[in-house]
C-alpha cells in the first residue's frame, strides 16, 4: 500500500507540474524588451528601436487591449503583436481611440481600465 501510495502521489507531483509548464508555456511571452522612442502620428505608432523606425498602422490594428495598469498590446494579423509598457501607456491608448474611433472614442471598451482608475481617483477627492 505505501509503494502504491507513493506512486501515486509522484505521478501527481508530476503531473501537476507538467501542467505548469504547459500553460507557462502557452501564455503570451514578450520578447525584445528594450526602451524605444514612441511617436504617434494620426495614422501610426512609430517605435525606434537601436536608431531603427518601425511603423505600426493604426487601420491594421486588429485588438487593442489595457494590459494592466501600465501597459497597451495592439495585435495584428501580419505581425506579432506590439505591447508598449510605460506609466505613459494609458496616454497612447487615449490617443489612438481618438485618431482611430474619432467622435465615439470615450465609449471605446478598451478605455474601461483607464475610466475606473479614474472614477476611483474622484471617489478618494470626495
Amino acid at each position: 500500500p505505501g509503494l502504491v501510495a507513493g506512486a501515486a502521489i509522484g505521478r501527481l507531483i508530476g503531473t501537476s507540474i507538467g501542467y505548469a509548464r504547459a500553460a507557462s508555456m502557452s501564455r503570451r511571452q514578450w520578447r525584445g524588451h528594450r526602451p524605444a522612442r514612441v511617436v504617434v502620428t494620426a495614422t501610426s505608432t512609430w517605435c525606434e528601436l537601436g536608431g531603427r523606425w518601425l511603423c505600426f498602422d493604426h487601420n491594421a490594428t486588429l485588438d487593442y487591449e489595457m494590459d494592466g495598469a501600465q501597459a497597451c498590446v495592439m495585435t495584428f494579423a501580419d505581425t506579432v503583436p506590439l505591447q508598449l509598457r510605460s506609466p505613459s501607456a494609458w496616454c497612447h491608448a487615449v490617443l489612438f481611440a481618438y485618431l482611430r474611433y474619432g467622435r465615439g472614442w470615450h465609449a471605446v471598451p478598451f478605455l474601461d481600465p483607464i475610466r475606473h482608475s479614474a472614477q476611483q481617483m474622484a471617489a478618494v477627492r470626495r
